[in-house]
């Protein structure tokens, strides 16, 4: 009997919960979907709309999750704030579209004017730009010099003048050598002199015939000036007497040097010519081995070539036969017993300049001083 008693209570209790709910869930379903068009409005797109048909089906339930989501989960609430970012969402869609790509004809075109308009500004130099009003000085001014130190440490080396060779020891003290020399030389020799008029007061090129080792000592006596000379190496080279030959600056070449040897010789004589001293060069190279004149070489032409200095014929004669010649006769003892008999006689005859520094010039010339002596 309580058993019986215990059903139909619950049966009454659940129709009367029944009842209960029955008058809200019409209310729901017969209840506007208002949330429905806010939560569908950012995803009414065309290509996804629902057929309307499907609608009421799937609005119902929407709504009715909506009217029972207070009872149902405490939560909730918490939960609202999240509908107004959906708006946010529209508006980010509403933005305007980003502008389209410019072309290449377009950018080219933009450069071009912009090239114009940069080629028609004035320059820094027609425009010169003021000082600053406060701040001090410009900061150009103050790197210029920076700058150019830069600059200049990149820029090749300026091509420098050769230094001048220093003058020999002789050459420097030709009056004292020749207080000394004189005496002796007159002693042996007897010397006249002819046409020191033509010797010029700056640089000069001497070219005489070569008969004995003591011709470049007559010259610089009868000339009264210092001479640098080219001279034999191997006689340059002889013991004892390096050290003589250096003080009165002779330059030693050899037809035996190298090309590179020669060429410095050659080039020691210009750098004499361009200190305004005077030079010698005998161009038949060697002795006369038959006291007659041989023939000149090219060397008075490569001193000469790319300097004005002068070149001056000069004759010596007299010599031929004596203790310093190539004469086969010619000893030390033969010419100290001559010397008892009288002082030899030598003549030293310089000529008017050439009109051409040429070899076969200057072999004509010293023909004719030699020809006009005898």
């Amino acid at each position: 009997m309580s058993t019986f008693l215990g059903l139909l209570l619950a049966v009454a209790s659940a129709a009367r919960s029944q009842a209960f709910l029955a008058p809200a869930l019409d209310a729901a379903v017969s209840a506007p979907a208002a949330p429905v068009p806010a939560l569908a409005a950012p995803i009414a797109a065309p290509s996804l709309a629902f057929n309307s048909l499907a609608a009421p089906s799937v609005a119902a339930p929407l709504a009715a999750t909506a009217a029972l989501a207070p009872l149902a989960s405490p939560v909730a609430p918490a939960a609202a704030p999240a509908a107004p970012a959906l708006p946010a969402l529209s508006a980010a869609a509403a933005l305007p579209a980003a502008p389209p790509r410019a072309s290449a004809e377009s950018l080219r075109s933009s450069a071009a004017a912009a090239f114009g308009e940069a080629a028609a500004r004035p320059t820094a130099d027609e425009s010169p730009v003021a000082a600053p009003e406060s701040g001090g000085a410009a900061n150009g001014p103050r790197l210029a010099p920076l700058l150019a130190s830069r600059v200049n440490a990149f820029a090749p080396p300026a091509v420098r003048a050769p230094r001048p060779e220093p003058k020999p020891f002789f050459v420097r003290h030709y009056r004292l050598a020749r207080a000394v020399a004189l005496p002796i030389v007159h002693f042996l020799y007897g010397i006249d002199v002819s046409g020191k008029e033509f010797l010029p007061e700056g640089p000069a090129i001497l070219a005489p015939n070569h008969v004995t080792y003591m011709d470049p000592v007559l010259i610089s006596f009868a000339a009264n000036r210092p001479m640098r000379f080219l001279m034999y190496r191997g006689l340059y080279e002889t013991p004892g007497l390096e050290w003589l030959f250096r003080g009165l600056g002779a330059i030693p070449i050899s037809s035996r040097d190298p090309k590179s040897v020669t060429a410095e010789a050659l080039e020691r004589a210009r750098r004499a010519l361009a200190q305004g001293e005077t030079v010698v060069i005998f161009p038949e190279g060697m002795l006369t081995r038959t006291g007659a004149l041989t023939v000149f070489r090219r060397g008075l032409e490569r001193i000469a070539e790319g300097g004005d200095a002068p070149v001056i014929p000069v004759a010596v004669t007299g010599m031929w036969g004596s203790a310093f010649s190539r004469n086969p006769s010619s000893s030390l003892w033969r010419s100290l017993l001559n010397r008892l008999r009288g002082r030899r006689r030598v003549a030293v005859r310089f000529g008017p300049a050439l009109p051409r520094a040429e070899a076969g010039v200057a072999q004509d010339a010293v023909a004719r001083l030699l020809a006009d002596q005898k």
